[in-house]
C-alpha cells in the first residue's frame, strides 16, 4: 500500500484540496484525510510525494472529481426551504420577466447542483406559471462530482427524495418504476447539467451579467474564506443589474 508515512504528507494533501477545490477541513477530520489519501494512491499506483505534486500541479478532472465525490456532502431533496422557492414564483420570476422587457428569457444557475433535484424544483415550478415561461427559461446546473452529475442526469429519485413535493406535483411529473420514481422528459430537458469546479475561476461559466437567478445553497459555508470571497465574487459579476442570490439557510455574506 502506498500510504502516506508522514502527518506532513496529510497535510499538504489538505493544502492542496483547498487549493484546488476551496474546501476547508479542520483538523478533527485529519485522519479521514489521511485515509482518503490512502485509498487514493492506492487507486493511482503512485507513492504519496508524486501524487501530491500532480495533484498541486495539474490534477485531471477525473482526480478532482474523485477526490470531490468523497469529500462533498450530497444529501438534498426536490423543494428543499420550500419558501425560497415561493420567493423566486411570487417575486423573482414577476420582476425578472419585467426587467427582461421580453427581449430574452430568464437565466438561471443552480451552482453545487447535486443530483439535480434544486434544478428540477425550479423548472417543475416555473412550468406552472401563467402564459407558460418555461419556454424562455435557460436552467444550467453545475457540480464537480460526477457521480451526482450522472445521477441528475438519469433522473430516477427514491420517495425520500419526493417527500416534500406537493403531491399533485408527483402525480403530474413522475411516473413509479419499481421503488424509483423517474421524472418526465419535458422537465429533463429544461436543464442543463455540467460538471464544473466552483472554484476555478472559468470565464466561460461565470460571464458578466449571465445569470438572472444564481442559486449557490450550502456551498460557500464549506469553503475557505479566501476561496468563498473569490467565489462570491465572481456570482456578483455573473449576476445581470437587479439579479438575485440565493443561499443556504445556515450561510451569510458576512465577512465576504
Amino acid at each position: 500500500m502506498n500510504g502516506p508515512a508522514f502527518p506532513c504528507q496529510v497535510e499538504r494533501f489538505r493544502t492542496v484540496v483547498a487549493s484546488r477545490l476551496g474546501l476547508q477541513f479542520d483538523d478533527a477530520k485529519t485522519a479521514w484525510l489521511a485515509d482518503l489519501l490512502r485509498r487514493r494512491l492506492d487507486v493511482n499506483g503512485q507513492p504519496a510525494e508524486p501524487y501530491l505534486a500532480r495533484l498541486h500541479a495539474e490534477a485531471s478532472r477525473a482526480e478532482l472529481g474523485a477526490i470531490a465525490q468523497e469529500l462533498t456532502v450530497a444529501e438534498t431533496y426536490f423543494f428543499r426551504n420550500i419558501d425560497q422557492f415561493h420567493a423566486l414564483r411570487e417575486h423573482v420570476v414577476p420582476e425578472r420577466v419585467q426587467a427582461c422587457g421580453g427581449h430574452r428569457g430568464l437565466r438561471i444557475l443552480s451552482a453545487g447542483c447535486a443530483s439535480g433535484e434544486e434544478p428540477y424544483s425550479i423548472a417543475m415550478m416555473l412550468y406552472d406559471l401563467p402564459h407558460d415561461r418555461s419556454r424562455e427559461l435557460s436552467i444550467r446546473a453545475v457540480d464537480l462530482n460526477p457521480a451526482m452529475v450522472e445521477k441528475a442526469r438519469q433522473a430516477r429519485y427514491t420517495s425520500w427524495a419526493l417527500r416534500d413535493t406537493p403531491p399533485a406535483m408527483q402525480q403530474r411529473w413522475f411516473r413509479p418504476d419499481g421503488r424509483e420514481f423517474v421524472l418526465d422528459d419535458k422537465i429533463r430537458s429544461a436543464v442543463k447539467f455540467e460538471e464544473r469546479n466552483l472554484n476555478d475561476d472559468d470565464a466561460e461559466l461565470w460571464q458578466p451579467g449571465a445569470y438572472d437567478l444564481i442559486l449557490c445553497r450550502n456551498v460557500l459555508m464549506y469553503f475557505t474564506p479566501s476561496r468563498a470571497q473569490a467565489a462570491v465574487a465572481r456570482i456578483a459579476r455573473a449576476l445581470a443589474p437587479g439579479g438575485y442570490l440565493f443561499l443556504g439557510h445556515a450561510e451569510t455574506l458576512r465577512g465576504l
